[in-house]
């Protein structure tokens, strides 16, 4: 079997399934957000339902950690209320990011489910668990029962062939997939990747290229364990974990082998994450404004990068940066290495850990949130920003940052710098990607939905694709999709 396959079988009580059974799958994990959590209590109280398992229950405040207005702060305390009277645990406004918090604490870990009001809760492909994200009635259903029920997707296999060239960042390997496989190529797949070089991806590495499994319109990307990422795992955790891996007779829909030598360095303009070009055809373009953070680029190794072209300058007149770490934990260690000291030195405006950019009214917005026109600097602002690179920085492999969004150039705030030269960056909103199908309360009923047609803007140049059959052929028009989920 597959990963999923695998994760999914274990979880289902089936000695094994294939793509397209329907099977009621226990969660490990069952999280709300402040997005979404105050429906998902109402949805329980109004359906006469509890809590299966509070132990295994988590409510996670990072959506709008600041309660910036009126209605986000009433709906916090309305979920504090009801965790306090069930025993659940709320990571509140002061912890950081949910899927990063589930990371960091051991709340998921290789083989485990979770699911989440994020719809980002695929991040967990990053340590080879099954993440989705749902919606507040699906996750009412989950908090309940335990289980919801998803139909085991199909699987595709991507090996990532030669050496990854050392200018060549994780999110340059994510905006590089992108450019091949658009938005829909890889729609309702659960995607694997392999390589020598993968191998030697770290955790941060993995999950700034399996946060945007969701952009790419896949179920997840799914990394199996290795040695080193198992042991960085229980350096953070204290946990020792078993190995994840396909069977080797696992079958794929499609394998796609890619050539990692040609990958560049790259940005994402405004209004599509996978409207990609290379960061050569936009130089010299003035910003106005950037953003590093979010559940893609908010571990302590970005902040390192960030820090290393921060220290002595100071951000250009008329730019603003924002920088927003995922987690209070990585907050705290920034600050424990003085890095905290180096943003504020160089003018960067440092907020309260949590997702930041990808909310409305929230640090890293440039007018409307999620879904907006404005979304992380789209239609209604228009502006390209880019964070710049410095030399010393590319022979590193340093990671990327959002600029205005989770789509941007890395931390060569260069660009933003006084002195430095200015390049792009470009800001870019994404609609809802939801993933699964999963039960609903009593009286929902079931629905199915898929989301609108979002095509790529390159062929699948240098990339061989193979079917079952060795054919070449398009990707499947059978993904089904569940309700939708939360930001």
């Amino acid at each position: 079997m597959t990963i999923i396959e695998q994760i999914i079988a274990k979880h289902s009580s089936q000695q094994s399934v294939k793509p397209g059974d329907i099977v009621d799958v226990v969660i490990d994990t069952r999280a709300a957000r402040d997005f979404g959590g105050a429906n998902v209590v109402k949805n329980l109280i109004d359906n006469g339902l509890t809590v299966a398992d509070p132990k295994k229950t988590i409510f996670t405040f990072d959506c709008n950690p600041g309660g910036s207005d009126q209605k986000y702060a009433a709906n916090q305390h309305y979920c504090r209320q009801y965790a306090r009277e069930t025993g659940i645990r709320v990571y509140d406004v002061d912890a950081g990011i949910g899927t990063h918090l589930a990371i960091d604490n051991g709340l998921s870990w290789p083989g485990s489910t979770f699911v989440s009001t994020d719809s980002h809760a695929n991040i967990m492909g990053a340590i080879c668990a099954f993440g989705q994200g749902m919606g507040d009635q699906d996750i009412a259903a989950a908090w309940a029962k335990g289980a919801v029920w998803f139909k085991v997707p199909g699987s595709v296999k991507i090996n990532l062939t030669g050496k990854k060239p050392a200018s060549v960042t994780a999110k340059d390997v994510v905006l590089n997939l992108l450019s091949i496989f658009g938005a829909n190529k890889l729609l309702g797949y659960s995607v694997e990747i392999y390589g020598e070089e993968t191998e030697k991806f770290t955790l941060a590495d993995r999950i700034t290229i399996a946060s945007m499994g969701t952009e790419m319109g896949a179920i997840i990307i799914l990394f199996p364990t290795s040695s080193s990422l198992l042991q960085e795992l229980k350096l953070i955790t204290g946990k020792d974990y078993q190995a994840v891996t396909a069977d080797a007779d696992a079958t794929y829909e499609k394998t796609f082998d890619i050539d990692m030598t040609r990958f560049v360095t790259m940005v994402a303009k405004p209004g599509h994450p996978h409207d990609d070009t290379s960061i050569e055809t936009v130089r010299n373009q003035k910003i106005d404004s950037g953003f590093i953070g979010s559940c893609t680029n908010g571990r302590i190794e970005d902040l390192r990068a960030a820090a290393v072209v921060l220290r002595g300058r100071k951000v250009a007149p008329g730019v603003v940066l924002k920088i927003v770490p995922a987690t209070d934990a990585i907050w705290t260690q920034a600050m424990d290495e003085g890095i905290i000291q180096t943003f504020k030195e160089a003018g960067v405006m440092v907020s309260n850990a949590g997702c930041a950019g990808c909310a409305a009214g929230q640090v890293g917005q440039c007018t409307e949130g999620w879904g907006g026109a404005g979304h992380r600097g789209g239609e209604a602002v228009r502006r390209d920003q880019r964070l710049g690179r410095q030399e010393g920085q590319a022979g590193e492999g340093s990671r990327h940052h959002d600029c205005g969004g989770r789509w941007q150039r890395d931390p060569g705030v260069a660009a933003g710098l006084q002195g430095e030269g200015v390049g792009h960056a470009g800001a870019a909103p994404i609609g809802r990607h939801h993933h699964g199908l999963a039960e609903r309360p009593p009286g929902a009923g079931r629905t199915e939905r898929r989301p609108g047609d979002r095509r790529g803007h390159r062929d699948l140049t240098a990339v061989s694709v193979r079917d079952r059959a060795g054919q070449r052929h398009g990707p499947s028009e059978e993904a089904r999709w569940g309700r939708s989920g939360g930001e």
